[in-house]
């Protein structure tokens, strides 16, 4: 498990650890999205991830545009990767 550092611009008002997926690039996540903004119901299991991943969702689309993306934890450290998700 790595941790990458978060850029001031990518920073919001989420509060505490929450669960994120990251495009990570030159070391560094260069973008990111909360899963509770994608999918607001979602329960988080690796089950429900990769069924929301099979779906090939527009938000994972995106990242992947940008870099490799991986799933991951953001804390006050920056972002944890925990997962990281196959190219397309």
């Amino acid at each position: 498990m790595a941790t990458y550092p978060i850029p001031e611009c990518l920073e919001d008002t989420h509060d505490g650890d929450e669960w994120a997926v990251a495009a990570i690039l030159c070391g560094r996540a260069v973008a990111l999205r909360y899963i509770s903004d994608i999918v607001p119901d979602m329960k988080l299991t690796e089950l429900a991830i990769n069924r929301w991943l099979d779906g090939n969702p527009i938000e994972l689309r995106e990242l992947q545009a940008l870099g490799p993306v991986s799933i991951g934890i953001v804390t006050i450290d920056g972002f944890e990767g925990r997962w990281k998700l196959a190219e397309s």
